[in-house]
């Protein structure tokens, strides 16, 4: 394999895995916080950081959607009860559903609510606003994954490309 083939196979490689990871990548390196005032919330623009603090709400756990180990359940304020719901907590851990919440916006690309989602929450009565998000609560899993896979990827093809340039330069070829 040519050393111009062997760089376009790497790159390849690297850039389909960042574009599959991009949206872990902007959550990693996304390292401020805001406090939002779901009550508010739709009133003004989200903030632009995707981690935010949660005070003023309460998990509707009688509404919610479980699996996989996962709950789906809405996120209201006293005044928003049978109102639009703006925000869906996704977490694992009971212990996490408590205020303040602390948590991560997923709607970059494929994240958010799939229609599946939004169709089973519609079937048992809740409303979701047009621009309904979710946060996921906790630490998020998948941003340590983002973090070995890339690093993981990197190395291997930084290997690859020494391999090759090293067995390139042996062989005498220009």
């Amino acid at each position: 394999m040519s050393m111009r083939t062997s760089l376009t196979v790497s790159g390849a490689i690297f850039v389909i895995t960042a574009v599959v990871f991009s949206p872990a990548l902007r959550h990693v390196l996304d390292r401020d916080q805001a406090e939002l005032s779901l009550a508010h919330a739709g009133e003004h623009e989200w903030p632009a950081t995707r981690n935010l603090v949660v005070r003023d709400a309460t998990v509707d756990e009688t509404r919610a959607l479980r699996s996989q180990g996962d709950v789906l359940a809405p996120l209201v304020t006293a005044t928003q009860l049978g109102g639009p719901v703006k925000l869906v907590a996704r977490y694992r851990r009971r212990e996490e559903a408590r205020a303040p919440f602390h948590g991560v916006i997923r709607d970059l690309w494929w994240e958010g609510l799939s229609d599946e989602e939004r169709a089973a929450f519609a079937r048992i009565g809740v409303v979701l606003a047009s621009d309904a998000k979710v946060l996921e609560l906790g630490e998020p899993i998948d941003l340590f994954f983002y973090a070995f896979v890339m690093g993981f990827v990197t190395l291997l093809m930084g290997g690859f490309l020494l391999f090759d340039w090293r067995r390139h330069r042996r062989s005498g070829r220009p």
